[in-house]
């Protein structure tokens, strides 16, 4: 329904809704500007509370705010720790397929590459989309399975 937000550029999502809301909030002040003079008695006095109030609001905006950006960052380095944490783990699987004799070896590492180059060139830009794709488990799941036909054939040295 929303997916096209993911779409745009973050400097063009930010002058989106900043011109919309501030648009928003100066065409109200407009129009019930006249029915606020006309309706009450406004004077000086009457804008200490107005005051108050909007301190206020600016204070739980900007506490708001800075929570926002604190867990923004928070699932910014989760996801970056995640991704370190399964390359490390493509590696070390890598490595520790190069040991099989030739046969099962290359049969394991086209495996992993072809799940490498999946995740990089089509599930990345799917969950930028906010989609989840299941393909990425039956790529692992067939990975699995090759190892251990290797493994019961004594694949192994």
């Amino acid at each position: 329904m929303v997916n096209w937000l993911y779409t745009l550029p973050l400097w063009l999502l930010a002058v989106l809704f900043v011109g919309l809301w501030s648009g928003l909030a100066v065409i109200g002040l407009f129009l019930t500007r006249k029915l606020i003079y006309r309706k009450f008695i406004v004077n000086d006095a009457s804008n200490l509370p107005v005051g108050y109030f909007i301190s206020a609001l600016y204070v739980f905006y900007g506490l708001l705010l800075s929570l926002i950006a604190v867990a923004a960052w928070q699932d910014y380095q989760d996801a970056t720790k995640r991704t370190l944490i399964e390359a490390a783990t493509l590696g070390s699987l890598h490595r520790d397929v190069s040991a099989y004799p030739e046969a099962v070896r290359n049969q394991l590492l086209d495996d992993l590459r072809e799940y490498a180059n999946w995740i990089v060139n089509v599930e990345w830009p799917a969950q930028r989309q906010g989609e989840s794709l299941p393909e990425g488990d039956a790529l692992l799941s067939t990975f699995q399975q090759h190892l251990l036909d290797a493994a019961e054939k004594g694949g192994a040295r």
